[in-house]
């Protein structure tokens, strides 16, 4: 699996056999579009499959599990014997349940704290957002564009943030 962002506030995730577009905004240029809170008005998707909500979904291979947590949707991706979490940070306190992954993605907001995503203790800590209000200790995050889940040792010991 490999995780890279697509504009301000999304992530892609690119399977053997898909493309999963993690709140996208503009043009959709993936199979399947997961969203992490239900929008106001639907964008027109194309025809491409839309997962808004919790509930058991496979997707070309890729198990995905959908999990309500304070009005937004944390997924768990399982393909190719990688776990992923996607976290939004309303659900941080879910984060003690990430051991288990591979990693796991965090969506910034305005209640993010540095302390909080710091404890999460996933393979690798993938953040998108503004990380350079949260994080006061610089030194702890590497930016990069994307990262390939097979090589997460190179990121061990960071909070990688997800930039263009």
């Amino acid at each position: 699996m490999e995780v890279s962002k697509i504009g301000n506030k999304g992530v892609k995730i690119r399977t053997k056999n898909a493309s999963f577009l993690v709140n996208p905004e503009g043009k959709i240029d993936g199979d399947v579009v997961i969203l992490t809170q239900k929008p106001q008005v639907y964008s027109d998707y194309n025809g491409v499959i839309v997962i808004d909500g919790p509930g058991e979904y496979e997707v070309s291979g890729v198990s995905i599990k959908g999990e309500a947590i304070d009005g937004k949707v944390l997924f768990d991706f399982l393909a190719d014997f990688q776990r992923l979490l996607i976290l939004p940070t309303a659900s941080i306190s879910k984060s003690e349940e990430a051991q288990d992954y591979t990693a796991t993605v965090v969506f910034l907001d305005e209640n993010s704290k540095e302390d909080t995503i710091s404890q999460i203790s996933s393979g690798v800590v993938i953040v998108v957002g503004d990380a350079d209000r949260i994080f006061k200790d610089k030194t702890s995050l590497k930016k990069i564009d994307k990262v390939n889940l097979k090589k997460i040792d190179e990121y061990k010991g960071f909070i990688v943030h997800l930039s263009k």
